[in-house]
């Protein structure tokens, strides 16, 4: 992690209640990297902002929706270059669940996202678009009580 700075950043696992995950499609123009894939809403936290403002404030923003920020679910970290120097990113995953299905989504970024969908984890584990986090259908798979109207 030597030269490289921390950035921390809050995501979202939005599901409705039939336990589809909200998903966006960023664009991204740094070169050698697909124009385009699909995360968890989210982003970094602000100067004194802690994990859970930024994933609420992140939720308004990139979703026009307000909702309780539930359980942290999981850590990731990794090396990436954004396009001003190499930083190690460390994310921290909220779930957040809605009692409505497909509730609609409005998009305050417009610079960065693309489109949002909600998605099956069916739909996750055979989509051939660029999904991050790498392996996100296993992870939401193997917490059965989260996806797809398993035990609430």
């Amino acid at each position: 992690m030597a030269n490289r700075s921390l950035r921390e950043v809050a995501r979202l696992v939005l599901l409705d209640a039939n336990g589809s995950i909200l998903l966006v499609r960023y664009r991204d123009e740094r070169p050698g990297r697909p124009s385009s894939y699909w995360a968890p809403p989210g982003g970094a936290l602000e100067q004194s902002e802690t994990h859970r403002a930024a994933a609420a404030r992140e939720l308004r923003e990139e979703t026009g929706l307000n909702a309780d920020i539930g359980a942290e679910l999981w850590q990731r970290s990794f090396d990436v270059d954004l396009g001003q120097g190499p930083v190690h990113q460390v994310e921290r995953y909220f779930l957040v669940r809605l009692d409505v299905v497909t509730p609609r989504v409005a998009n305050s970024s417009p610079e960065a996202i693309c489109e949002h969908r909600w998605w099956s984890l069916a739909e996750l584990e055979t989509t051939p678009d660029v999904v991050f986090p790498d392996g996100l259908a296993a992870s939401l798979a193997s917490i059965p009580t989260m996806v797809n109207g398993d035990a609430a």
